[in-house]
């Protein structure tokens, strides 16, 4: 036994070096499905067990005695603490031959000393990702939260799902060996957090449980691989949800690319994309009473539904929040022009304009917008994006959206840049400055300047106005700068505010960080709004349905159900219900503040839509065209057709408690 286990574990070694040097040689480059150590490992691991076993063997019913003790000293081996005496001892006894003791006392030298060298850590490691998959396996019913690598942002994201209270396991998936070393720091943090990396990608990770929940995190740092991974998830699970007690999955795919909403939106999602059950609630032949709070509940336990895919912006939703979080500040202004400073037309500078056009039209109320950037030909580029955006500007017609965006290339690290800003009318009186114009660095700078300027200014009002935003992405300078004391002593808690020379805050937020952006309240938040947005969907179904379709109208029932279940396909109908309730919620946000606050709510929704459409790329044309971004309503309210005003009435409910 000892000469065939021994003549096996030799070449079982020699095998195991051969392929670590080929995959080295062969993977340079290349992602390989395991690592190249990882194989080397096992095999050395293999060929000393395999030198133990009849040392340590004696016969078959003692075999489980003699496994453990195998176990034992092979372990023993890779320290470097064994007995090499015995091993020497057992080879003289039985390799007679002078050539055959010579090779095998040399093997035994060699695996001395190169086995210890992979230390008994390594050997561990093949264990730790076994415990993993184990992990895996058994999740049962708990709630999968499955991320498609590990990085800052899913880190931060997953630290957030952690403090929820219920059954989960959160995945990091596409996690190699050799990446570990590359990622100590968010390998360590993931572990503290409970989570479990598998190296398996995101798309061939096996999920037998039927009814477990599971919501996906494409948030790869290559915008490619993050759409490969949503087709290929799309394909594997979109008819997987069949009935109402099954598999429920969710797929978020984090991107700022307008290109990435429009694969999405082009993917077949399935003929299951909404269970039975749900489609019969709201697609009978009569509309769902909306008003009953049995009904509504029911529409909020199934959103988004049992299959879904969403692209989720992050920078959009940090500038929402922002907009949406003072807006009695905002709409306080004596003229009632509501002005907003946008320095830098960066990522966060494009939503900051293109959402503050639209979300702060108001029936007697002006937007007016002031962008900054160098680049001389960003008008042109805006008006290539939104060209009605720009073509109506200073337009102040009746029932028609009331806004002015004004471009400067006048750069603020210039002498001459507080003349140019005073001669912007009004600019004294801005309300909101959003800087973004690079590193943490330059946008901190620049806050500064603007906070100075707008002191001397306005010397004779609050230095706390107007409220400065700058994009900051570097986590730990947040933190520091968010928990300060200013020179009285008093803590700095409520914002990430910067001190002033004499210790005085400046009032400047920094924003941008990872836990701004990839927080999951983001998606908790999106399933909120979906809910209400369909709510405003169901409402502009019954009106464009012109009457309630019957059973005995087979063709009006079928263009009732295309259209409520285009809310859940296409993110055209979900923006524009969710764009519209977000207003609402806000407006009414504003009535508690602004108790003699007045205005038609019809004429201020269409300012709104004809607002939102243009930040789209939408223009006006007679012929109802979307592949050509052709309207046919973005005129002024008193110009529509009554069927068209019945769509603007206020159909957004309260909000269930």
């Amino acid at each position: 036994m000892v000469v065939l286990c021994w003549n096996i574990s030799f070449l079982l070694w020699i095998s195991a070096c051969i392929v670590f040097v080929a995959m080295l040689l062969w993977g340079f480059g290349r992602k390989l499905p395991v690592s190249p150590l990882k194989v080397l490992t096992i095999g050395t691991a293999a060929a000393v067990v395999l030198l133990h076993w009849p040392a340590y063997f004696t016969e078959w019913k003692f075999v489980v005695h003699s496994g453990l003790l195998t176990a034992f000293h092979s372990f023993r081996f890779f320290s470097m603490s064994f007995d090499y005496d015995k091993f020497v001892e057992i080879a003289a006894a039985n390799f007679v031959d002078s050539t055959a003791y010579f090779w095998v006392t040399l093997y035994l030298t060699v695996l001395r000393i190169f086995a210890p060298a992979l230390t008994i850590t390594a050997v561990l490691s093949v264990f730790s990702d076994l415990m993993d998959k184990l992990q895996f396996a058994a999740s049962g019913n708990r709630t999968l939260y499955i991320f498609s690598e590990l990085n800052s942002n899913s880190l931060a994201l997953a630290a957030d799902i952690a403090k929820k209270p219920e059954k989960k396991l959160i995945v990091f998936s596409d996690f190699s060996e050799s990446l570990k070393k590359e990622k100590q720091d968010l390998f360590d943090r993931a572990r503290d957090l409970g989570a479990i990396c598998l190296k398996q990608e995101i798309t061939q990770l096996q999920i037998k449980n039927k009814k477990t929940t599971i919501e996906f995190f494409l948030v790869s740092e290559a915008e490619r691989i993050n759409l490969e991974y949503a087709v290929a998830l799309t394909e594997k699970h979109k008819n997987s949800s069949k009935l109402a007690d099954s598999q429920k999955i969710c797929i978020y795919l984090y991107s700022s690319s307008p290109a990435a909403q429009a694969i999405i939106d082009s993917l077949d999602k399935g003929p299951y994309l909404l269970n039975e059950a749900y489609l019969k609630t709201l697609n009978s032949t009569n509309i769902p009473n909306l008003r009953d709070k049995k009904v509504r509940q029911e529409m909020r336990e199934k959103i988004p539904g049992n299959f879904s895919i969403r692209c989720v912006d992050p920078i959009k939703e940090c500038v929402m929040e922002i907009l949406t979080e003072d807006v009695s500040t905002v709409f306080s202004a004596r003229d009632k022009v509501i002005r907003i400073a946008v320095v830098g037309y960066g990522t966060f500078g494009r939503q900051a304009v293109k959402n503050a056009v639209w979300l702060y039209q108001m029936q007697g109320y002006r937007v007016q917008l002031y962008v900054f950037d160098k680049d001389p030909g960003l008008r042109k580029r805006f008006a290539q994006e939104c060209p009605e955006l720009v073509s109506r500007s200073d337009i102040y017609e009746p029932g028609e959206a009331q806004y002015s965006i004004l471009f400067s290339d006048a750069d603020c690290f210039t002498s001459d840049f507080d003349q140019a800003c005073q001669k912007l009318p009004g600019f004294q009186n801005v309300q909101l400055v959003f800087v973004s114009l690079g590193d943490d660095n330059t946008n901190i700078s620049a806050a500064l300047l603007f906070r100075a300027m707008f002191n001397r200014l306005r010397k004779e009002d609050s230095a706390t106005e107007p409220k400065i935003y700058a994009v900051v992405r570097d986590d730990q300078l947040e933190q520091v700068l968010h928990s300060g004391k200013d020179a009285q002593g008093k803590n700095i808690t409520s914002d990430a505010w910067l001190l002033s020379p004499r210790g005085v805050s400046t009032h400047i937020t920094l924003i941008g960080t990872h836990s701004n952006q990839y927080s999951y309240e983001i998606c908790e938040k999106l399933k909120k709004q979906e809910y209400l947005g369909l709510q405003i969907h169901m409402g502009w179904v019954k009106a464009v349905s012109n009457g309630l379709a019957s059973k005995a109208d087979q063709n009006k029932l079928d263009k009732q159900a295309e259209n409520i279940q285009k809310y859940f396909k296409y993110s055209y109908f979900r923006d524009a219900s969710i764009s519209r309730g977000q207003q609402e919620l806000m407006l009414r946000e504003l009535k508690k503040a602004m108790k003699n606050l007045d205005y038609d709510q019809k004429i201020t929704e269409h300012m709104r839509w004809n607002a939102h459409m243009r930040s789209m790329g939408y223009r006006y044309d007679p012929v109802l065209n979307h592949s050509a971004k052709l309207h046919s309503d973005l005129i002024p309210w008193h110009q529509l057709s009554e069927e068209e005003k019945t769509k603007d009435d206020s159909i957004l409910l309260e909000e269930d408690e």
